[in-house]
């Protein structure tokens, strides 16, 4: 598998023997999974998106994590039901 990754500066780093990639965020939760299997190009893509699918591919690997995917937007409140705050 190739995996190819931008830098902020544009630079292209590439890796071209990879067999699993997996992508965290900050606070090392895995968000996205690419992995190579068997003896072809066959592969397995998943992301959190589908949260069961993807807690599922996570196991399969043997990777101990379950991911939780949270809307934030549903926990804001809406703009209606924010306090008015005036100003002097």
């Amino acid at each position: 598998m190739r995996i190819k990754i931008k830098h902020g500066d544009g630079r292209v780093s590439v890796i071209d023997d990879a067999d699993l990639m997996i992508v965290e965020d900050r606070h090392e939760n895995p968000v996205s999974i690419a992995c190579r299997y068997g003896g072809f190009d066959d592969f397995c893509v998943s992301c959190i998106d589908n949260e069961t699918e993807f807690n599922q591919v996570l196991r399969n690997l043997h990777i101990h994590k379950t991911v939780v995917k949270v809307n934030v937007a549903n926990s804001l409140k809406r703009p209606e039901a924010l306090p008015l705050i005036a100003g002097d």
